[in-house]
């Protein structure tokens, strides 16, 4: 059995805050697109709202140990990735953690073990 959840992958370029949040709760993706509302682009509430935390975004990285929804950011653009960190890994559902962009905030999800 694994320390880790099951990787849940993004089938199109909008749903990457979608997987984060099936994985976080050990759902599909599907399940998660309805919860959220949408297969779009999800916003920092959108995400917290999901995440069941009374912990806010803080700018930077998350320390090791931990549980956290992370957000990347292009440092040359405008676009933005969710990945989650769980404890020592990074969970991309793009499956290609070598290729994020910085962490430019993340959440604590102070439930999950």
């Amino acid at each position: 059995m694994s320390n880790y959840p099951t990787l849940v992958r993004q089938r199109t370029p909008t749903t990457c805050g979608q997987c984060v949040v099936a994985m976080l709760h050990g759902i599909g993706r599907s399940a998660a697109i309805r919860l959220i509302g949408h297969d779009g682009v999800t916003s920092d509430e959108e995400i917290w709202q999901q995440c069941c935390t009374a912990n806010e975004f803080v700018e930077g990285p998350p320390p090791l140990n931990t549980v956290a929804v992370q957000k990347h950011r292009d440092p040359d653009g405008d676009r933005e990735h969710w990945t989650l960190w769980w404890k020592d890994k990074v969970l991309d559902p793009r499956n290609k953690a070598e290729d994020l962009w910085p962490v430019t905030k993340y959440c604590i999800i102070d439930w999950a073990k």
